[in-house]
């Protein structure tokens, strides 16, 4: 393994269990309850994308800042316990999941390359497919639910944005 992919294996590795350490549970995301329930009347549920082509693109990333944010983030944690070490302000991420991450927030990630690379791959190149698939798939017949998580749905990159420059509208379901 590359150093490269080490190094964001690691940070993965280390952003999950400290994520998950102060109590975050995916199985609470909006993705996995809608599928349960989906599921379980036996409504058809598939995939608009390859997680694991998601995944490969995250080895683009210049391997020097991918070092680089994981040296700083084994400096915080220095050994301590991932409750000790997961003290981070984790209101950037909890804005994300709500879908109402401000501006001085977006603006402060997009300073560091390695954040911008991040959002680029995991939020502008997803929600342009994304897009680009609900505009394909709206020239067919038939009912179709996206459910992304809120993260999605924010800001100047956001699906809802994409979608409605192509003249489409998404309306909100509760």
């Amino acid at each position: 393994m590359s150093s490269a992919r080490a190094a964001l294996v690691t940070l993965f590795a280390i952003s999950l269990a400290s994520s998950e350490a102060e109590g975050s549970q995916r199985s609470l995301g909006v993705e996995t309850v809608i599928e349960q329930e989906y599921r379980a009347t036996g409504r058809p549920v598939t995939a608009i994308e390859d997680p694991v082509a998601v995944m490969a693109k995250l080895f683009t990333i210049d391997e020097a800042q991918m070092v680089t944010l994981l040296d700083q983030a084994l400096d915080e944690w220095n050994g301590c316990g991932l409750v000790q070490a997961g003290q981070t302000d984790w209101s950037s991420e909890h804005g994300w999941a709500k879908g109402q991450l401000g501006e001085e927030e977006l603006a402060e990630m997009m300073e560091d390359p390695f954040s911008r690379a991040l959002y680029d791959i995991l939020l502008v190149d997803r929600n342009r497919a994304w897009s680009d698939w609900l505009a394909e798939r709206m020239t067919r017949p038939g009912n179709v639910l996206l459910a992304v998580g809120a993260g999605h749905m924010a800001g100047p990159d956001s699906v809802l944005t994409m979608i409605e420059a192509r003249g489409l509208k998404a309306e909100r379901i509760q």
